[in-house]
């Protein structure tokens, strides 16, 4: 993190705050290195956060490279292991390979905003267009410097028979209460609520082989 309560570095798309005891990055910037999007993962507009140093919303990791684990290399690297939106089960980038991505996303930030109060910062990408899905996700991040509260605002806009996923990741050590439209995130030193009326409606889950969803790695070739 900077030093700097506040940093914004726009052409690489990375949003730093440091405040409240709050450590929060929200990533508005393009997947992976060149026109392949080389080694890039499929998380634009995620958002991490730790609080007393403590992680909370977390990147899920990498795990393999090798061909031989391609399952779980495309969990890792798609969008439904980030903290990010996923249109019709879909990653916001199209694969060409366990390293590079086809077909990547255009993300266009369309406002980024700082006063006493609070601090806003907006942007959008057209993944799923590129991609036949006719639905641009646009997200914005409002912190409120007194009271350290964070909302985030999802747009789904588009035309037909979609469904969106929306998965958080949390940290494996925190201990998770899920009541109602209500998530309580217990660590060590502190803790963390997150409301939404949509989550009377989610679940929480953790090591499914099968789908996969729910796991960590936090090194190369390390699972949980």
């Amino acid at each position: 993190f900077a030093i700097e309560p506040v940093k914004f570095f726009k052409d690489s798309g990375y949003l730093f705050l440091n405040l409240n005891s709050n450590k929060l990055i929200f990533d508005v910037g393009g997947i992976g290195l060149g026109k392949l999007a080389a080694h890039g993962h499929a998380d634009a507009l995620q958002i991490l956060l730790s609080r007393n140093d403590e992680p909370f919303l977390i990147d899920c990791g990498t795990y393999q490279y090798h061909s031989r684990f391609a399952k779980w290399r495309n969990y890792f690297r798609g969008t439904l292991s980030h903290n990010t939106i996923s249109v019709n089960g879909a990653d916001q980038a199209k694969s060409g390979g366990r390293m590079i991505w086809n077909i990547k996303p255009c993300i266009n930030i369309e406002d980024f905003n700082e006063n006493e109060e609070i601090i806003l910062c907006r942007a959008s990408h057209d993944g799923f267009i590129r991609q036949g899905i006719d639905v641009r996700h646009t997200r914005e991040l409002i912190y409120n410097r007194i009271s350290g509260k964070i909302v985030i605002n999802d747009l789904v806009k588009g035309d037909g028979d979609i469904s969106v996923s929306f998965n958080f990741h949390f940290a494996p050590h925190l201990d998770i209460v899920h009541q109602n439209d209500m998530v309580i995130l217990n660590g060590t030193k502190t803790s963390c609520r997150l409301t939404n009326p949509m989550f009377k409606q989610a679940s929480l889950n953790s090591g499914n082989d099968k789908t996969p969803t729910g796991w960590f790695s936090p090194s190369f070739g390390v699972l949980k």
